[in-house]
């Protein structure tokens, strides 16, 4: 493994090819069929950012925020070690460009990583990156060839951080800034998943027909571990989609929420499996969505039907 992780330290990669992330074995974390990509590069100003974790420790997400733009894929929570991240934000506007930061951490008691990045309308690119003693941010790909960039956070002692034996994992506290910058939206929505069964619920969809995500829903959902994620708009058709899930190992039992925040009008919601609670502020509206040993019973019911 070090032999492989020292010879991919030597590689200068000098353009952006998916066959190079393949050749080092780096696994893209939820990634698809990348269709974002090229939605992102027909925008004015866009930048794709992608993070290659080659530590031996799992990189949380902390912090992130867009300053102009806005965002086409959000920054993966957690970066596993020996894979990759991916993010992107662009924008459409006249004469402005796109900038933002995201912040991830290794551990509550160590100092963050930081990559902040401004793709202006007029001028050239730039990118900044901050990083913990003993650890290095490597810039595999450059602004000034492209607006898509390979970042490499690797450490240079073969140790590794000791092997763990000066290093204690506590997981970080996440900043979500996104909340506050969701009710700033024309309308929006806040959605929280309280899964209080004992399995594991798996993402099979998350489609807007109207507006955009603030926060993406989690690829999935273990019990007792909530989840919050949002939408919202800025247009004259407010926010509507519709979000799934399967039980894992259960494929055929599938749970749905679907909304509509309308500009003028009543909010409509629709679920064939979700306990519901519903708190609408103004033009934010803020929903729970529980399951249960009920809910899944409810579920079971439906299948055999």
């Amino acid at each position: 493994r070090e032999n492989s992780r020292a010879t991919r330290m030597e590689e200068d990669r000098d353009y952006l090819d998916e066959s190079v992330l393949e050749k080092y074995n780096l696994i893209s974390q939820t990634e698809e069929e990348e269709d974002w990509k090229p939605i992102a590069r027909k925008a004015n100003r866009y930048i794709i950012l992608t993070i290659e974790n080659k530590t031996a420790h799992c990189l949380f997400r902390t912090d992130f925020q867009v300053t102009t733009g806005m965002w086409r894929k959000f920054p993966p929570e957690i970066i596993d070690p020996e894979h990759v991240g991916h993010l992107s934000t662009e924008s459409y506007g006249i004469c402005t460009g796109c900038s933002g930061y995201v912040v991830y951490k290794m551990s509550e008691n160590m100092d963050p990583f930081t990559v902040s990045w401004s793709i202006p309308f007029i001028g050239k690119p730039s990118i900044k990156t901050d990083c913990p003693d003993r650890f290095i941010i490597g810039t595999e790909k450059y602004l000034n060839k492209s607006n898509e960039l390979v970042l490499s956070i690797h450490s240079p002692f073969d140790s590794d951080l000791g092997n763990g034996l000066d290093f204690v994992v506590e997981v970080p506290v996440i900043y979500e800034t996104w909340k506050l910058d969701l009710k700033k939206a024309m309308r929006s929505i806040q959605m929280r998943i309280s899964n209080i069964s004992d399995d594991i619920l798996v993402l099979k969809s998350s489609i807007i027909t109207h507006g955009i995500w603030r926060q993406e829903p989690a690829a999935e959902v273990g019990p007792n571990i909530p989840n919050d994620f949002g939408a919202e708009s800025h247009g004259l058709y407010g926010s509507s989609g519709e979000i799934s899930y399967y039980v894992k190992g259960k494929e055929d039992l599938v749970a749905y929420f679907r909304w509509n925040v309308p500009m003028f009008g009543k909010h409509e919601i629709e679920t064939n499996a979700f306990s519901v609670e519903t708190t609408v502020e103004g033009d934010h509206t803020e929903v729970i969505l529980h399951f249960s040993t009920d809910e899944l019973f409810t579920l079971q019911i439906e299948s055999k039907m």
